[in-house]
């Protein structure tokens, strides 16, 4: 028993120090019943997450799925990526160091709140792992 308190409890520090992206959502109304979300995220040094468009297969993109409120009008769209070419996935792979900031422009349906959940995978070529992330989000309107 005291070796599974033990696991736990270093199971759940080893998650807790791989978190290493805090997120924020904004909404931005550009109409009656548009607007655009705005996504920041503060990326700890050495770590960088993929962006939302990539042109080879196998990392997982930055995506956002609405699930309340809001219908997504067109692609989610990484501002300011930076492009490098990767061995690994044999071509260039498009993300984001330190700051990453993404928007997606929607169609309300609700006047309450928009909720849904961002997706994606932060990496560190230091420690050598990805690690996925999914956070949920709800903003008022």
């Amino acid at each position: 028993m005291k070796a599974l308190i033990i696991l736990v409890f270093l199971s759940s520090f080893i998650i807790q120090d791989h978190n290493p992206v805090s997120w924020k959502f904004k909404y931005i109304s550009t109409g009656p019943d548009s607007g655009t979300i705005e996504i920041t995220g503060k990326i700890k040094s050495k770590w960088y997450v993929y962006a939302s468009k990539l042109a080879v297969e196998g990392p997982e993109p930055t995506s956002l799925e609405l699930s309340t409120g809001a219908n997504a009008d067109g692609s989610l769209t990484s501002v300011n990526q930076k492009t490098k070419d990767d061995e690994i996935w044999g071509g260039k792979i498009s993300y984001f160091e330190n700051n990453a900031k993404l928007t997606q422009n929607v169609k309300i349906n609700s006047k309450s709140k928009i909720e849904g959940k961002l997706k994606g995978q932060a990496c560190s070529n230091s420690e050598g792992i990805c690690v996925p992330f999914q956070v949920p989000f709800s903003i008022n309107l």
